[in-house]
C-alpha cells in the first residue's frame, strides 16, 4: 500500500513538472506555462534567480498581462534572456 501511495505521489510531481513548461528557442528566449500558484516574482526567482526582476518577465508579455497580478492559468509566458542588470531597474 505504501508503495502505491509512494508512486502516486511520484506521479503527482511528474505531472505538475510537465505543467511548467521550460523550453527554450534559438534567440535565447525561454516560455513558461503558467500553473496555479504563479506569480512573476517565483518565474523570475526560477528563470533568473532573483525575484527582483519580474519587472522583465511583466514588460516582455505586457500584451497579456494587464496588471501582474492578473496571470491566468494555462498562459504561457515569454522568459527573455537577461542582457545586463540594468533592464531590472
Amino acid at each position: 500500500m505504501y508503495f502505491r501511495i509512494a508512486v502516486f505521489i511520484f506521479m503527482s510531481f511528474l505531472a505538475v513538472s510537465c505543467a511548467t513548461s521550460n523550453t527554450k528557442s534559438n534567440n535565447g528566449h525561454r516560455t513558461h506555462t503558467v500553473v496555479a500558484g504563479d506569480t512573476l516574482a517565483g518565474i523570475a526567482q526560477k528563470y533568473y534567480g532573483d525575484s527582483d526582476k519580474w519587472q522583465i518577465v511583466y514588460r516582455a508579455n505586457q500584451e497579456q498581462i494587464n496588471e501582474p497580478m492578473d496571470m491566468k492559468v494555462g498562459m504561457t509566458l515569454d522568459i527573455p534572456p537577461v542582457v545586463n542588470d540594468s533592464e531590472s531597474e
